[in-house]
């Protein structure tokens, strides 16, 4: 039996957790490194529970609080090594959900955080805490549909592509839009040298737009299908990140690693030679004054982070 079980969700649905998953599983399987793969779409079963006492480590994705909790309980049992990845920000929900992460941080072997800030607080409470980027490049996407790429050649009409993109329609603990796509969209409505591209694979955001700001609906051209948003990245000038909460975001990493313009809220701390902006009106300011940069962040960094732990006695 394998030594370690990979606990998480793939693909469908589309969003930073069962993105970075897949690519893992992927990375995992190119080098012929064994493990055991448990996906939570099928629930907490007792196939889980018997795997969890038969491995060595546990490497464990979720974005569920208390299913953290749970699991990491199990694990300290079961005398299993968890290592937990949180993939948001720490201080992201409400009081009782907050003191859930501390005790997991607390309980569980190592954490694993994604910005500097999250990893700062993680070390006061576990000293085997560990700031990875959950960024790894894709080895092998799906191309978009031919039909897809013809009606956003008409929709761009010449125009620069600026992208963006949402896991799902979803609110911050203030009730604000965490991917903030009705401002973005207002923004652009008052320019005309970027054509703004929304990767939005449920379609729920833009049915929200449609409903609440149905005026700002043909500002943008919607991919609310599944699709990989590496394929839009490849075709952009720049990529824009407005959120009001983060963790270490895919997407931004994808664009870095792309070498095309990268803006985002500073919510949380963003990697090198992303453009911070505060407000979003700044936006198209920014990428007609501001020098292009990109990060040199080595993309294979992250594996190679992980099989150290993945190894270690």
């Amino acid at each position: 039996m394998a030594k370690l079980l990979l606990i998480g969700k793939i693909p469908l649905p589309i969003g930073g957790v069962t993105v970075h998953v897949s690519r893992l599983m992927d990375h995992l399987n190119e080098i012929k490194y064994e493990y055991m793969f448990y996906n939570l779409h099928r629930g907490i079963s007792k196939d889980l529970m018997i795997a969890m006492f038969k491995v060595k480590r546990i490497h464990l994705h979720t974005s569920n609080a208390y299913l953290r909790l749970f699991l990491t309980v199990v694990a300290k049992f079961s005398r299993s090594e968890l290592i937990l990845t949180l993939h948001g920000d720490l201080g992201r929900y409400n009081k009782l959900t907050n003191f859930i992460d501390i005790l997991t941080l607390k309980w569980c072997s190592i954490p694993i955080l994604l910005n500097d800030r999250s990893y700062k607080f993680a070390y006061t409470i576990n000293s085997y805490s560990k700031q990875i980027s959950a960024f790894l490049p894709p080895l092998r996407t799906r191309p978009l549909p031919n039909d897809t790429l013809e009606d956003l050649k008409l929709f761009c009409d010449g125009r620069k592509i600026l992208c963006t993109n949402a896991y799902d329609l979803s609110f911050d603990k203030h009730g604000q839009e965490i991917y903030g796509l009705s401002t973005l969209l207002n923004a652009c409505a008052q320019q005309n040298e970027y054509a703004l591209v929304i990767s939005e694979p449920t379609g729920h955001y833009y049915e929200f737009i449609k409903a609440n700001y149905n005026h700002l609906l043909n500002q943008a051209f919607w991919l609310n299908f599944p699709h990989d948003f590496y394929e839009i990245l490849k075709l952009a000038a720049a990529f824009v990140r407005n959120t009001t909460t983060d963790g270490d975001a895919i997407s931004v990493r994808e664009a870095l690693h792309l070498r095309i313009v990268t803006l985002a809220t500073g919510v949380v701390d963003r990697p090198e030679g992303v453009i911070v902006y505060e407000d979003v009106q700044e936006i198209f300011k920014v990428l007609k004054t501001e020098p292009t940069r990109y990060s040199t962040y080595d993309a294979k960094k992250m594996l190679n982070e992980l099989m150290v732990l993945y190894e270690q006695a």
